[in-house]
């Protein structure tokens, strides 16, 4: 195929083409049999895939949307806050933060007095 119609080809095969490029692309199919040929063979490619579409596009199961972002939430990372508002967590860390401070309050009270 030219290059000088491959540009303006699919809003032409689309019917979107504005008139200036149909028409520069219409001179030149009238001229060049191979890229006429070629554009045939597209148009009617294109008219197998729309016949392959369905009328009616299929219904999702009841639910299915549902499952999907079940599926979606399990392949999350859990976020890092997750693990400091578990309770057994907690529980280690409030633990952590008296020993620390009951240590600080003895080595004051030690080097002190």
């Amino acid at each position: 195929m030219h290059r000088e119609i491959q540009d303006g080809l699919e809003d032409f095969l689309a019917g979107t083409a504005d008139p200036n490029g149909r028409g520069r692309i219409e001179t030149h199919l009238r001229e060049c049999s191979e890229c006429r040929q070629e554009v045939e063979s597209m148009r009617e490619m294109a008219g197998l895939f729309s016949s392959l579409r369905s009328p009616d596009p299929p219904v999702p199961a009841p639910g299915f949307y549902a499952r999907v972002n079940v599926l979606i939430e399990q392949q999350r990372p859990a976020p890092f806050w997750s693990a400091a508002l578990e309770p057994f967590f907690g529980k280690r860390l409030a633990l952590a933060s008296l020993l620390r401070v009951r240590g600080w309050a003895k080595s004051r009270n030690g080097s002190g007095g």
